[in-house]
């Protein structure tokens, strides 16, 4: 299994992206070479989130380069830019279906606008998966600011307020302490 990482901001935002993990997943089975069948599925380690333990796959990224970004469209002089996206290598899970959705797909982001960090955190999201044997399969995670915890903040004028339309004033020169 991998994960697939794309942008869902603005292409003046990278995303760094690490650390990338499925946590609580079976670890331990029993196969049966005569019926092809996998029984007796456990995890070595429980989970238990006030110890942070749990079984853990990583799935590490492909290559040197852990940056998302979305693509920037050709204005005025400037050349369009490609989106960048990443995929992880391939973990390994056992073939089963999952009866609650307490497997989780961890990884850290660090958003950054030009080299200024705007957050850095890690994401979280729980599945039931069903994994069928001889079968792969890639998540397609796109990273946005909801998913980040960095929401737009956008300001508009109230004409209830009184006030119709901002206007701009020349800037002014003054001295602080002189």
């Amino acid at each position: 299994m991998k994960a697939s990482f794309k942008s869902g901001f603005d292409p003046d935002f990278t995303i760094e992206i690490s650390e990338v993990e499925l946590h609580n997943v079976y670890d331990k089975a029993d196969f049966s070479s005569k019926s092809g069948a996998w029984s007796n599925q456990s995890r070595t380690i429980e989970y238990n989130i006030a110890s942070s333990e749990w079984t853990m796959v990583p799935l590490n990224i492909e290559g040197a380069d852990n940056v998302i970004q979305a693509a920037k469209p050709a204005e005025g002089g400037s050349e369009a830019v490609a989106a960048k996206e990443l995929t992880t290598q391939a973990g390994y899970v056992l073939p089963v279906a999952y009866s609650s959705n307490n497997v989780t797909l961890s990884f850290k982001i660090t958003v950054k606008q030009g080299t200024d960090i705007i957050k850095s955190d890690y994401v979280k999201g729980n599945l039931q998966p069903t994994w069928a044997i001889a079968t792969s399969y890639t998540y397609n995670i796109t990273v946005n600011g909801s998913a980040a915890g960095v929401e737009k903040i956008e300001f508009s004028v109230d004409a209830s307020n009184g006030i119709q339309d901002w206007t701009e004033s020349p800037g002014t020169d003054f001295n602080v302490g002189s």
